[in-house]
């Protein structure tokens, strides 16, 4: 006790630093409560103030806010002229560009949901995403129409889908069939008067995926007042400003690209420049270009600028504040002494989390606090803070339960699961997926007191002596790469299916120098029959570049549960390292696209960074 409280006076200025801070984010989420104004009607007070302001920067492109404001009440009237309505959803594919930022937005002014598609799916999974949300209609880019025209049938078939093409392609292959009908014509015709359908808080906004523990992609229902509890974060935790420019190249089906670095552009007035992706070699261009002081981050992308060659615009760009996570502890300061970026503010959370939590005070690696006070005991932590991190089963992740049923609450430098207490306060509510299966596997019911339900989020964190929170690990059966989160389930299914349907096994490894874990599949092949090839070939076709194993295991047997489940924890283990491994490893060389064998030499040159990934 006596330590604790020493601690809550070493540390006071930070906490009560950090809750002042809370303190306004809390302010504006009851602000918006009392005023009781949707996402478009917050947009059209912002576009009235600062009409001629750039919303906007797209290439040679500006949009004003006036513009826009005409822009998505056309998308409003045309839609609605189609016979969309309040409730209804509509799944929407379109690459980095405002076009899909603004057709939401429309949408949002006749009560319609989208649901942001990732642009790198197609066949099963792509369907998939499109029938968890009863899509009315599809619109999508030409860009993505080749990957629209796969399942075509399925969707103006199987789901009545209407095809909504925005835009003709610059560029047509004689014979190629280009789906769907060319709006962009008849809205540019449509009325710009502003629609009178007036929505709520609790309407759901967007749907955003995210990659499960348990197979393909779930849909995270994204209610307006989530949308604004998002933006409040950015803009009272991370500080970004009015007067800021910020620079997105994320994609904008994420959470990350889309709503959180988008709220602000739609809510607070910011500029916005949006590139079509990430570019080691333009970015701090771009940024110089475009007097950018604001971005965001995955940790991947810090590591292919900091890998980059030195160079002048290093230094000469504006960017103050990056948001994001994945940043190394190791690379935070080289990377801020490098380029001169005064605050990087890592976030940890989930697309669906109600307890997300951000770094306030440069602490490298941390992803926040866990305020000292809230250890003296769970009263005051839940009075203060409604997050928790419980003692979980190392293997199986289920919770750790005492005498009374409770949960064990975990010490300091203690890992263990990260949970928020699910509450009917604005920030303490948990939307949930389209399936209420989903939604209840995220549910920990009496985790502190009787009664009581808290959001599981899968991951794995600690706290240190001074209340600094780190991110450890996943429980669930899901790994990032390339900024990616990669379900193995999905990937398993994929790989068994054109591997003669023999068992497989998916994990991640962690290899040297690189964040997140990349894909390693393990296949039962008794005969020698499996041509990776030819593997690589199909599932190429129905897997995202980020999710392709990059190492293949070959093996006769893998142990099994009592119940036949096949098991990981050996595989885990043994990673790809040939010196403890029997079994033909294979690395999928990017260069040629070919799964070549591992060797004692390639293994070195991987594991001593020679090998580019």
């Amino acid at each position: 006790m006596w330590k604790t409280l020493h601690l809550v006076a070493r540390t006071s200025a930070r906490d009560i630093a950090a809750f002042w801070k809370f303190g306004k984010y809390v302010t504006f989420i009851r602000y918006v409560n009392f005023r009781q104004k949707t996402v478009p009607m917050w947009f059209r007070e912002k576009a009235s103030k600062v009409p001629q302001k750039t919303m906007f920067i797209y290439g040679d492109r500006k949009w004003s806010f006036s513009e826009a404001e005409q822009f998505t009440n056309k998308i409003a009237n045309y839609f609605s002229s189609r016979g969309l309505k309040a409730g209804d959803d509509v799944a929407l594919m379109m690459e980095n560009r405002p076009e899909s930022v603004l057709i939401w937005l429309g949408l949002s002014k006749i009560g319609v949901a989208s649901a942001l598609i990732n642009t790198n799916l197609r066949g099963d999974p792509l369907l998939h995403c499109a029938k968890m949300v009863n899509s009315k209609a599809v619109i999508f880019s030409p860009e993505m129409a080749s990957q629209i025209a796969e399942i075509s049938s399925s969707l103006e078939g199987t789901l009545n889908s209407k095809l909504y093409r925005f835009g003709s392609p610059q560029h047509q292959e004689r014979g190629d069939k280009m789906v769907g009908y060319d709006v962009s014509p008849d809205i540019m015709g449509c009325s710009s008067e502003h629609p009178e359908f007036h929505g709520k808080l609790s309407d759901c906004l967007l749907y955003v995926y995210t990659s499960g523990t348990t197979g393909l992609p779930k849909a995270a229902r994204l209610r307006q007042s989530r949308f604004f509890l998002t933006s409040g974060a950015s803009r009272f935790l991370a500080d970004w400003r009015d007067d800021d420019v910020s620079y997105c190249y994320l994609p904008l089906y994420h959470f990350a690209g889309g709503v959180m670095q988008m709220s602000q552009t739609v809510l607070f007035g910011l500029t916005a420049v949006i590139v079509p992706g990430f570019s080691a070699t333009n970015f701090w261009k771009d940024c110089i270009k475009h007097d950018c002081t604001v971005t965001q981050y995955i940790g991947e992308v810090c590591r292919y600028l900091y890998l980059q060659p030195g160079k002048p615009e290093d230094r000469q760009h504006k960017i103050r504040n990056m948001v994001g996570n994945g940043m190394r502890k190791e690379m935070w300061i080289p990377f801020q002494q490098r380029f001169g970026v005064k605050y990087i503010r890592e976030i940890y959370g989930a697309t669906e989390s109600n307890g997300n939590s951000m770094n306030l005070d440069g602490t490298p690696g941390s992803v926040g606090i866990y305020p000292t006070i809230c250890r003296l005991s769970t009263r005051v932590a839940n009075l203060f803070y409604h997050r928790f991190i419980i003692k979980v089963h190392p293997e199986t992740g289920e919770p750790l339960r005492g005498p009374d049923g409770l949960c064990i609450l975990v010490g300091p430098n203690e890992p263990g699961e990260f949970v928020a207490e699910i509450t009917r306060k604005p920030e303490g509510q948990f939307d949930g997926y389209t399936d209420t299966e989903s939604t209840e596997k995220k549910i920990y019911r009496d985790v502190v007191r009787k009664g009581d339900r808290c959001f599981a989020s899968g991951d794995i964190l600690l706290y240190d002596d001074d209340g600094h929170l780190f991110f450890k690990d996943r429980t669930g059966d899901t790994y990032r790469w390339k900024g990616e989160n990669v379900s193995t389930a999905e990937v398993e299914g994929v790989v068994s299916k054109y591997a003669n349907h023999f068992d497989c096994v998916v994990i991640g490894v962690e290899i040297p120098n690189c964040e997140g874990k990349a894909g390693m599949a393990t296949i039962i092949d008794q005969d020698q029959g499996v041509d990776l090839q030819e593997l690589l070939k199909k599932i190429s076709n129905e897997l995202p570049s980020y999710a392709l194993p990059l190492f293949i295991r070959l093996t006769k047997h893998i142990e099994t549960t009592g119940t036949y489940k096949l098991q990981k924890t050996k595989l885990v283990k043994e990673g790809y390292d040939i010196k403890s491994v029997s079994d033909p490893i294979f690395f999928l060389d990017m260069k040629s696209m070919k799964y070549v064998r591992l060797t004692p030499e390639l293994y070195e040159k991987i594991q001593s960074g020679q090998v580019r990934l």
